[in-house]
């Protein structure tokens, strides 16, 4: 009966964006027979969005063959319900058969059973859905490495309720990937037993991100064929701190890379690491979040003593200040986000960047952020440690050491207030005599430069890119242009947000 369907009956819309990609979107408004004899077998797409009715997955899944699929996104746009038979029998009303009413388990053993190729599965739902696999207890998957299962973000849980959704997620679903490698769980997050039962069915697992999965997190290249957790992402409400530090103390052989991007009330977790005097001696990278409260600091404190390979730190659209920098002594640093406030403690950081500077060219640092700001929300203490004319003029001159770093080749500056012109030269003019190894160079201005700032950098011998960011340009860029001919690179970028990243309007003179 399908076949004899019209295929000029169809009505197709303009091409779009979406159609390149080579995407399939199965419309609720289209028959399924058409979808599936006539717009699946010639567009084979990644992505399939469910139908409400879980009858119509079935049928589809049961029907389709798909062998040299490798990635595939099941979004479920309302989970499907089944009421209990009781409650049938009964004969309900609407109101009272929604209330009792049960969701009906997504079957995954027919889609799966024809993707023999299938590596990376991703499960978005818009609801809590049930998730079952074959009913034969032995069917594996070994060839999907990448799972994903994603969650609306719940509004309350009822503990007594069995359905509640932090139970939602159960261990044994993961018995059919043993050769998992990466696992992103949004919500429902894990309790720490039910880990334990996931490293066990999946003993090659070696990336877990709890709360969502941020292309920043993800390492280069985590391929190595060693069993062991390797990157540990956590992001959203730092509710789960003694799950890190559990995790973590399973894992601190192995850990390479820690993501810490949470917000909100912590529980103090560093004694579980410091009574059992955990460490990290494989532990490289830090990702931070830049409205981390007093507890989450503290944590990451007692990590970063822990660990003596550490070699970058990142913060979210921020940097490091206080106490914390002096830590970081010491260790073979190769990368930190830096910040200056009218809150910072100038002897913290200038005693981290004096400390390479001794070095000289035996410095392992090679990356510097700092970020010159006066937000508010890096205001953690009642008193003003220095007033804002030493803040402008670069935060009572800890910066310059910034410009003696001999090994520096990687250099962003970004100044989300004004700065005093004469500290400013003084900085871009000694790092053109006193840094010799910087190769890129970043300057994000709040409102505009003048050229006459960034002339003596021309005289630069190694430099070889160079990016200028404002709000606006002054006059007379060819000149400047002129200047730096012999670079590799010349970025001049529009600035396109503003202090808290929101976008802002940019008017169509700013072009001309």
């Amino acid at each position: 009966m399908a076949s004899l369907l019209p295929v000029n009956n169809v009505v197709r819309g303009s091409p779009s964006a979406s159609d390149t990609k080579k995407r399939v979107d199965f419309i609720t408004e289209l028959p399924l027979e058409i979808v599936v004899c006539y717009i699946l077998p010639k567009i084979l797409g990644s992505v399939c969005t469910l139908p409400k009715g879980v009858a119509c997955f079935e049928w589809l899944a049961k029907r389709l063959r798909l062998p040299s699929l490798k990635d595939l996104t099941l979004t479920v746009t309302r989970a499907p319900l089944l009421m209990p038979p009781q409650v049938m029998a009964t004969g309900p009303s609407h109101s009272s058969a929604s209330s009792h009413a049960m969701p009906e388990p997504l079957h995954l053993h027919h889609l799966l059973d024809h993707c023999p190729a299938l590596v990376e599965l991703k499960i978005a739902s818009k609801e809590t859905i049930f998730i079952a696999t074959s009913s034969r207890l032995s069917a594996t998957y070994p060839s999907i490495r990448h799972l994903e299962l994603r969650y609306a973000s719940p509004t309350g849980e009822n503990p007594r309720n069995p359905f509640s959704i932090k139970y939602h997620v159960s261990p044994a679903l993961f018995k059919h990937f043993p050769r998992l490698r990466l696992l992103a769980l949004w919500y429902p997050q894990p309790r720490y037993h039910d880990m334990q039962t996931i490293f066990g069915y999946c003993p090659m697992l070696q990336q877990l991100f709890l709360g969502g999965i941020q292309k920043h997190s993800v390492p280069e290249c985590t391929t190595s064929l060693q069993r062991g957790l390797r990157l540990l992402s956590l992001h959203g409400p730092s509710s789960q701190g003694n799950l890190i530090a559990q995790l973590l103390r399973d894992h601190s052989t192995t850990i390479k890379s820690l993501a810490m991007e949470c917000v909100g009330a912590w529980p103090s977790s560093a004694p579980i690491l410091i009574n059992d005097h955990v460490l990290f001696p494989r532990l490289q990278s830090l990702h931070l979040h830049r409205r981390m409260s007093r507890h989450p600091m503290a944590f990451i404190r007692a990590v970063i003593g822990q660990a003596p390979n550490l070699e970058s730190i990142n913060v979210d659209n921020g940097g490091l200040q206080g106490e914390i920098l002096e830590t970081l002594i010491g260790k073979p640093v190769r990368s930190i986000d830096l910040v200056c406030t009218p809150w910072s403690n100038p002897a913290s950081a200038l005693n981290f960047l004096d400390h390479h500077v001794q070095l000289g060219m035996r410095s392992t640092l090679q990356e510097v952020t700092c970020t010159i700001t006066s937000d508010y929300e890096y205001r953690n203490t009642m008193r003003i440690m220095h007033p804002m004319a030493t803040f402008k003029d670069l935060g009572g001159g800890w910066m310059l050491s910034i410009a003696a770093l001999q090994q520096l080749q990687s250099l962003e500056l970004s100044f989300e207030d004004d700065v005093y012109e004469q500290s400013l030269t003084t900085f871009l003019r000694l790092l053109s005599q006193r840094c010799p190894s910087l190769e890129n160079l970043t300057l994000a201005f709040y409102l505009s430069f003048n050229i006459e700032w960034l002339l003596p950098l021309s005289r630069h011998p190694k430099l070889k890119k160079m990016v200028i960011v404002s709000k606006r340009f002054p006059k007379y860029m060819t000149t400047l242009v002129q200047h730096f001919a012999r670079l590799q690179a010349f970025d001049l970028k529009l600035k396109s947000t503003g202090r808290r990243g929101l976008p802002i309007d940019i008017p169509l003179s700013r072009f001309l």
